[in-house]
């Protein structure tokens, strides 16, 4: 699997951090969190909605990190610190309810990077006495369900380092 270029760069500033240090132990955390368009060609398959979701993912985390370290700037800016180097980089776990999570993988409406998958329709007949009327056939058709985004949210923590103050002359 290649890793693109922004995710190795990110993890090599955590190896190189990690053996850095931090002088005095300040940090700066920040989130920063992007969102794709999904889009996948028709007629739509499974394989076609993951790749798709997978090259959202590969929009979303770059933009993603660049809200973070804007975040971050700001955050030193006002305390009067310097960023350097990342810490440690974190992503929330996905949600357990559907759709509306990140993560390593995207929950599908039908399990883990599954879009596609057999639902039953119905066939009613007429109302009657203005309630629903009565089931006349129920099928099973397979049918797939496109996330239109994909959201990343990352947590980033970066070194800092006070900004030395400049005495008065």
């Amino acid at each position: 699997m290649r890793v693109p270029k922004t995710i190795a760069g990110a993890l090599a500033g955590v190896a190189l951090a990690a053996v850095a240090g931090v002088a005095h132990g300040e940090t700066v955390t920040a989130t920063g969190t992007a969102q794709a368009q999904v889009v996948a060609p028709a007629p739509l398959n499974n394989a076609k909605i993951v790749r798709a979701v997978a090259k959202a993912r590969a929009v979303a985390i770059p933009a993603a990190f660049g809200a973070a370290r804007n975040q971050a700037t700001r955050f030193a800016e006002v305390g009067g610190l310097q960023l350097g180097l990342i810490q440690s980089i974190e992503e929330p776990a996905g949600s357990p309810f559907g759709y509306f999570g990140g993560g390593i993988y995207t929950t599908g409406r039908f399990g883990p990077n599954q879009y596609c998958g057999k639902v039953t329709t119905v066939r009613r007949g007429p109302r009657v006495e203005g309630r629903r009327g009565p089931v006349i056939s129920r099928r099973r058709v397979t049918r797939c369900y496109k996330p239109s985004t994909i959201a990343v949210s990352v947590s980033v923590t970066y070194a800092a380092t006070p900004i030395p103050l400049t005495a008065p002359q």
